[in-house]
């Protein structure tokens, strides 16, 4: 819409003896602070001096020297020295469509000079957890900037990295062999997330429980207790196939799935590069990077127990990507919460000399919260993707309901 508004006003401005090209006037708009002022806003400041008169006068005048309202627009009017432009959405999205229809496929379509492999990572729900709305949000998003990229021409691999080990894990292992061993495995969403609610509520009430939980974990992580390990692929498994139920809803695909249990085996082979490189240190017992000097703060690796945390199997999985799928981008969609985890991951595979480090894009996302809270898998303050749906489907035959009836 700019090129529409500069044509406006390069028309207008040229009345005045104001000689602006189109590109020129583009550059001078401006987005205002709040919808209340329009979509776009002129500033008339810098005519103040050329035509001797004040701003606001400038405004007002240029306002009604444009002869007709153009249909993309609502409204224009004046506030102050500005020139304010409120687009008619109605309008726009009807001329979009009718000019999308016309040229079908080829709408936007333009060739590029080289194709790119490009990695887009997204949705990434954890096994043993609910897939919510938040969930609903990075998947659509993946997608769709998925399918963008694939029709400009590029070969696009979907993938999505999943939280299968872990405390959460093992805090619902625990409780399902403690408290409901006797009840069948479910592939169903709802079910897995009431068991991990209920482990946390009974985490809660006796903190001494922990302790199981931890030697469970340590198990898992080590793969020593064979019953254990079974438990813990059976019930990923069930996780898997109820969050693939849920992408065919969605209409989305994944290429291949990253799990945090085959980057953790490479903990030690990342943790020794680091300390060569004298990237990392060892700090109070737990491994390190120093990212203070670059206002990054402290990225831990490995506590002091020698559990990895994200950051290590980050990287690892980095390293994976580049090396399988011969990429030339990898792009995160991830919650705009870990902007900062997701600089200390850059930043280190830079000091690395990580050879992609720089065709590592992040993409962020607000979250979706509860009018009242922040939505927790923890205590099951959140909507499941599984109620959403069911809710959206009754409104949905009670609209339908209503329109017959009229």
């Amino acid at each position: 819409m700019k090129n529409v508004i500069a044509k406006i006003l390069e028309k207008v401005l040229d009345k005045k003896g104001i000689k602006l090209k189109e590109e020129e006037i583009e550059k001078i708009l401006e987005t205002p602070p709040s919808p209340e002022f329009g979509d776009y806003a002129f500033p008339c400041f810098f005519l103040g001096e050329k035509l001797k008169l004040e701003p606001s006068q400038i405004a007002l005048e240029i306002r009604e020297e444009i002869e007709s309202q153009p249909e993309e627009f609502e409204d224009i009017q004046t506030s102050g020295p500005y020139i304010n432009f409120f687009l008619n959405r109605k309008n726009i999205t009807k001329k979009l469509i009718s000019e999308i229809l016309s040229k079908k496929e080829n709408y936007c379509k333009k060739k590029l000079e080289k194709k790119n492999r490009i990695m887009i990572e997204f949705s990434q729900p954890n096994t043993h957890k609910a897939f919510h709305i938040g969930h609903i949000r990075g998947t659509s998003i993946g997608e769709s900037l998925a399918r963008i990229s694939e029709f400009r021409g590029n070969k696009v691999i979907r993938a999505n990295y999943m939280g299968d080990i872990g405390m959460h894990v093992a805090k619902w292992i625990w409780c399902y062999k403690k408290y409901h061993s006797r009840t069948k495995l479910k592939k169903d969403e709802r079910w897995i997330a009431s068991i991990y609610v209920d482990a946390i509520k009974r985490l809660e009430k006796n903190k001494k429980l922990q302790e199981e939980v931890d030697a469970i974990n340590r198990k898992i992580s080590t793969g020593e207790d064979s019953d254990l390990n079974s438990l813990w692929k059976k019930t990923k498994e069930i996780s898997l196939k109820s969050f693939e139920k849920i992408y065919n809803e969605m209409d989305t695909k994944f290429n291949v799935y990253f799990f945090e249990s085959d980057m953790e085996k490479k903990k030690i082979e990342i943790i020794d590069e680091l300390m060569q490189k004298k990237i990392a240190t060892v700090d109070k017992g737990a491994v390190i990077v120093n990212l203070k000097k670059h206002n990054l703060g402290v990225w831990v690796l490995l506590r002091k127990d020698e559990t990895p945390l994200y950051s290590v199997k980050d990287i690892a999985l980095a390293k994976v990507k580049f090396s399988k799928y011969k990429l030339n981008e990898s792009i995160y969609l991830i919650g705009a919460a870990q902007s900062l985890h997701m600089a200390q991951l850059f930043k280190t595979l830079e000091l690395m000399n990580f050879p992609n480090a720089k065709n590592c894009k992040f993409i962020p996302f607000s979250e979706i919260r509860l009018p009242t809270e922040k939505m927790s898998s923890r205590t099951g303050k959140n909507i499941l993707y599984s109620d959403f749906m069911k809710e959206m489907k009754e409104y949905a035959k009670e609209h339908d309901l209503e329109l017959g009836a009229l």
